[in-house]
């Protein structure tokens, strides 16, 4: 246990067997890769996130560590967290035994030109290396079979009737689509609904979606001085506005037929 204590780990102890090596291994002699695949081992039976740190050597590189949270992203892991070894002045664990860890003394403070010239520099590095990092691609979730939701009618100027439905999932919103009358134009209308739908399902804030198709005009639908909605992908903002507001609730009233009761034998 001495000679374990002292360098750490059983690498470099003989008198270990080998298939003992392989299995008690420490957090820094297994691979980032690993790390991640381990936790996403567990993050595929669980709902929550699983918190476990992906411990990375001192050597490690900006690619390095994009390499690890595009990967936890492909295993669906929902939460990442890494270390870089010696990324702190003072950390649990050390990949260098307490001998080494005596014999190597930092010294602090005695380059200070060095210093400044990296802290200065070092805005500049950051940019070059976000500038690397690539994008994710959105990708919409999928629509489920079932879906509840609610339909609201309009009525706007030179189209007649417009009937827009608003449909949700577990997630909130998934979908909005309008059936429009004989005189509407339903290639639109179905191209902007199938666009905000996509949108939705993709993750884009429902708020700034309904913000883009709002208050969007239509000649046909302001020349009627009667009608309130300005265009068809204005009517889907408003609905959208409805069905958030709570106002596609309704209050049923609940009546009860008649019932038999108990008759007093004395009063009748």
């Amino acid at each position: 246990m001495e000679k374990i204590a002292e360098s750490g780990n059983l690498k470099d102890i003989d008198k270990v067997p080998s298939g003992y090596k392989r299995i008690f291994v420490t957090a820094h002699e297994i691979s980032p890769k690993w790390h991640v695949r381990t936790q996403a081992a567990f993050q595929k039976f669980v709902d929550n996130a699983v918190s476990k740190t992906v411990n990375f050597p001192s050597s490690a590189t900006v690619q390095d560590v994009e390499n690890a949270y595009m990967l936890a992203y492909r295993l669906d892991c929902k939460g990442i967290t890494i270390f870089r070894d010696k990324s702190r002045g003072i950390q649990v664990l050390q990949v260098e035994g307490k001998k080494k860890a005596k014999e190597k003394k930092v010294k602090v403070g005695t380059d200070r030109k060095e210093t400044k010239k990296r802290v200065k520099s070092y805005p500049e590095e950051k940019s070059k290396e976000e500038g690397k990092v690539k994008e994710a691609k959105l990708k919409p979730r999928s629509r489920p079979e079932v879906t509840r939701g609610m339909t609201k009618k309009y009525k706007i100027g030179g189209c007649g009737k417009l009937y827009v439905t608003v449909n949700s999932d577990e997630n909130g919103i998934c979908e909005v689509f309008i059936n429009t009358g004989e005189e509407g134009c339903t290639a639109l209308t179905e191209a902007v609904g199938r666009l905000i739908s996509i949108a939705i399902r993709s993750g884009i804030d429902i708020e700034s979606v309904k913000k883009q198709v709002k208050g969007i005009r239509c000649i046909t639908c302001i020349a009627d001085a009667e009608t309130h909605i300005l265009s068809c992908p204005d009517a889907m903002g408003k609905a959208i506005d409805f069905y958030l507001n709570g106002s596609n609730k309704f209050d049923l009233d609940i009546t009860s037929g008649p019932r038999s009761i108990m008759i007093c034998p004395e009063d009748g």
